[in-house]
């Protein structure tokens, strides 16, 4: 695969949202879009990132046509879970966050997109998160099945009373 990065966007929520949208940022330039997220403080019962893609007028894609896959370890690998499902509104769990409060205390992940913009054939991710005390990490796949041209990305916290208080996402294309 391409290792070259092209920036094309950063955003950032700075005061707690209960949701955070990135519009504009798939096209037909690319096949391949690389997304670092640093989760920051996740807020009050924040746990886990779900996502969905968001179509060409910038509307979310919630019909029942995503199916992911989830491996979580926790510190050392003592012990693994996996979740998966077909059919959802959403993925599930896209990325995965320990509740975290305190200002040191973050989560990450990276995730790869395969063909967002395209319409004629489906869209793809895989990546990984962890949070930044160690307490466990997560594999992730997914595919919507659909053939829909995505323009954006939309994440909402799996828990829906909480919010995010920090959150940056970066977004490539990748050569």
């Amino acid at each position: 695969m391409a290792t070259n990065l092209q920036f094309i966007k950063s955003e950032t929520v700075t005061s707690g949202s209960s949701n955070f949208s990135v519009t504009n940022i798939f096209s037909a330039e690319y096949d391949v879009y690389y997304i670092s997220l640093d989760a920051g403080q996740s807020g009050i019962a924040a746990s886990d990132i779900n996502a969905r893609l968001l179509d060409s007028s910038s509307a979310e894609i919630s019909n029942s046509n995503y199916d992911y896959a989830n491996l979580r370890h926790t510190l050392g690998g003592s012990t693994t879970s996996e979740e998966k499902a077909t059919g959802g509104d959403k993925f599930a769990k896209f990325i995965g966050l320990a509740a975290r409060t305190q200002a040191n205390a973050g989560n990450g992940g990276s995730v790869y997109i395969y063909n967002p913009f395209s319409s004629s054939s489906y869209t793809f991710v895989n990546g990984n998160s962890i949070d930044s005390l160690g307490a466990y990490g997560s594999r992730y796949i997914g595919v919507l099945k659909e053939t829909t041209s995505c323009t954006g990305i939309k994440f909402i916290p799996n828990n829906a009373s909480a919010t995010l208080k920090t959150f940056r996402v970066d977004v490539y294309g990748v050569k």
